[in-house]
């Protein structure tokens, strides 16, 4: 700014000095002056526009230059350890990433791995417990009636329709009179044992009638006599009573019996006796027959 306004007055100079100290300036000098006024005017702008450059230059170059001193300073050879641990620590960044996203992966791999292994070894588990079930002793009772004598009796004959033998192990015959079958006390109170066969091992197909006394054995269970017996006790018997016939068989699996997982098989079963049709049917509700 200073240089500006040294050269704006040194370029004036010819003006002031041609007048007197203290005198007005002349009407000549007051035209020139006048006529001289614009090309001073653009002399000094130039000027400027000048001045200007060259100074944003000088700063561009003092910009220039303190960037490459910051960039020399930078990169120094006292600063090249410093610049090579930084680089490292990227390169470790970059090599922990990478390794964190593979080990997603595997990650991923891994339990999708665990879970088609856990599959097949459920389907496994599941074919062999249906093969297990399709082979293995089932023990079911149905009531039989015996045709040989005039009046109605019936055998509770256990048969194993199973394809594997069948161990028992014990086994209960209960009677009881209820007005409605389907309505029985929960749990079920099996409370009498039976007389065991004297052979305890069934294969297929092989049978025996349940018993409490030998007379049962020989010719069965008569359901009119004991409807009969109940109706002559007046103060126990109700209108329209049913007999009420249930038990339970616990068995063994004798080819599974080994397992780990192993439990005994159980067997339960309910009929009432219906008067009208002479017949035992299944009733009672589903805790009173079961097969496991």
């Amino acid at each position: 700014m200073y240089a500006a306004a040294t050269i704006i007055l040194l370029l004036g100079c010819p003006v002031v000095y041609g007048q007197k100290k203290g005198s007005p300036p002349t009407r000549d000098a007051k035209d020139s002056q006048n006529a001289e006024s614009p090309r001073v005017k653009a002399n000094a702008s130039s000027t400027i526009v000048v001045i200007q450059q060259k100074t944003t230059g000088q700063q561009n170059e003092r910009t220039a230059d303190d960037s490459q001193g910051y960039f020399a300073c930078l990169f120094s050879p006292e600063n090249l350890p410093n610049i090579g641990l930084f680089l490292a620590g990227i390169a470790g960044i970059i090599v922990a990433v990478c390794t964190l996203k593979n080990i997603q992966k595997q990650t991923n791999a891994t339990e999708k791995a665990a879970g088609a292994a856990k599959d097949n070894a459920d389907i496994a588990l599941l074919n062999t417990q249906v093969v297990l079930n399709s082979e293995r002793p089932w023990l079911v009772v149905t009531a039989e009636r015996n045709g040989s004598t005039g009046e109605v009796y019936f055998h509770f004959r256990v048969t194993n329709k199973g394809r594997t033998p069948a161990q028992l192990v014990s086994g209960t015959v209960d009677y009881t009179f209820a007005t409605r079958p389907d309505q029985l006390p929960i749990p079920p109170p099996y409370e009498t044992a039976f007389y065991a066969p004297p052979n305890r091992f069934l294969v297929q197909d092989d049978w025996f009638n349940i018993r409490r006394t030998q007379s049962e054995a020989n010719i069965g269970v008569s359901p009119l006599g004991l409807l009969k017996s109940r109706r002559a006790q007046t103060d126990k018997a109700q209108p329209g009573e049913f007999l009420i016939v249930f038990g339970q068989i616990i068995y063994d699996d004798v080819l599974g019996k080994g397992r780990p997982d192993y439990k005994q098989h159980r067997t339960r079963w309910c009929f009432a006796f219906f008067e009208h049709g002479q017949t035992f049917e299944t009733v009672g509700p589903e805790e009173y027959n079961e097969y496991t």
